[in-house]
């Protein structure tokens, strides 16, 4: 199972390396959230500052957390910087942890360095070998520097440790769709995904385009319908632009919107 440690939350993560316009809405709900954050960083500020002896009942793994908790704020509030300054120090307290390192490698991610976020999930993968998001992580670091094989392995690996997350399937739908070529594939782990009850409008757009590329020409319509149905329902202005990309397909099928 997903680990509950995970401060980003891994569908969340898994969706910022899916969809391209993703990032945008991500940064409109971080700024609504900005106020709490910036109360946190504050608190955890003063308590990082402190020396460990003085925080109570602190040991590594304690003061690891304060590290940990204060690079959560600071990445929040798009101080990408300090939130590896943060997850540094939080690994210098406590080097054992495997979390520490998925929690830097997805900042490094983040910051396009790819190469230093895949040495970071490959850590956390040595140091517990049985995590599927360290796995799906690594996977995303490798799509990013074209190891697309390698990828499909280690999506391979997170989904045989955590059978139900829709997340894995999805990332790895993406991957089968847009870089494999693998419709056919891509469809089966988007069937996956909907039957384990993930109903998103994106999933049914993303498997409509694969019905597409294989020639099924009325599924692709239904998904494409369905898809904008789902995203009418919804405020969110990806989804508007969601709902003119699914015309245009359903247009390009000489088919009613």
């Amino acid at each position: 199972m997903l680990s509950s440690r995970s401060w980003c939350g891994f569908v969340i993560i898994t969706l910022f390396a899916l969809i391209a316009s993703l990032p945008a809405r991500a940064q409109q709900e971080t700024k609504r959230a900005f106020g709490f954050h910036t109360r946190v960083s504050s608190t955890y500020q003063a308590l990082a500052q402190s020396k460990p002896a003085t925080i109570k009942g602190t040991g590594n793994s304690t003061q690891a957390k304060v590290y940990d908790d204060r690079a959560m704020a600071k990445f929040r509030a798009n101080n990408i910087a300090g939130a590896l300054a943060d997850l540094g120090l939080a690994i210098s307290s406590d080097p054992q942890d495997p979390q520490l390192y998925l929690h830097r490698g997805f900042v490094k991610g983040h910051a396009a360095d790819h190469r230093g976020a895949l040495a970071d999930f490959e850590q956390a993968i040595k140091l517990k070998p049985d995590l599927p998001e360290a796995f799906a992580l690594r996977a995303s670091a490798k799509r990013e520097l074209k190891d697309f094989r390698g990828a499909l392995s280690d999506y391979d690996r997170a989904i045989s440790l955590s059978p139900q997350a829709t997340a894995i399937y999805l990332d790895r739908g993406r991957l089968k769709q847009m870089q494999l070529r693998d419709s056919k594939g891509a469809v089966s782990d988007y069937d996956k995904v909907i039957a384990l009850g993930d109903r998103d409008a994106f999933i049914y757009s993303f498997r409509g385009a694969a019905k597409q590329n294989l020639g099924d020409r009325n599924g692709a319509i239904t998904d494409f319908q369905e898809s904008s149905r789902i995203a009418a329902q919804q405020s969110d202005p990806v989804y508007k632009r969601l709902i003119q990309a699914n015309r245009n397909q359903l247009n390009s099928l000489g088919a009613k919107p």
